[in-house]
C-alpha cells in the first residue's frame, strides 16, 4: 500500500486502498461476532509469548495497515476476555484503598 514516509501529515492510502482496508475491518469484525459463541469466553496468553510481540518501540516507518490487522486477528483476539461473549456474566474491578 502507498506510504509516503517524507509526508507524515497525509493519509497515505489511496481511496481504494482505504475502501478495501474499511472492509477488511469490517469483515474481520462480522466474523468474530458471528463465531465469537464457539470459542471460549477468554483466554489468557502466556506472558514470555506475547510481552515480545508487543513490546518494541513503533517503527520508524508506517506498516501496511493489513499487516497490523492480520496482527490483531492473530496475537489480541485469540488472547483477551471476550465480554462480548453470550456465556460472559460480570467481571468486578478490584478493590481500591484510598
Amino acid at each position: 500500500m502507498g506510504h509516503s514516509p517524507t509526508n507524515r501529515s497525509r493519509i497515505a492510502l489511496s481511496e481504494e486502498e482505504m475502501r478495501k482496508f474499511g472492509y477488511a475491518v469490517v469483515d474481520l469484525l462480522v466474523e468474530h461476532f458471528a463465531n465469537v459463541q464457539d470459542g471460549p469466553v477468554g483466554a489468557k496468553g502466556d506472558p514470555a509469548n506475547l510481552i515480545p510481540l508487543f513490546d518494541v518501540d513503533p517503527p520508524e516507518e508506517g506498516r501496511d495497515p493489513n499487516e497490523l490487522l492480520a496482527q490483531l486477528k492473530r496475537d489480541v483476539f485469540p488472547n483477551n476476555l471476550h465480554v462480548d461473549h453470550p456465556r460472559f456474566s460480570r467481571s468486578f474491578p478490584g478493590r481500591t484503598i484510598l
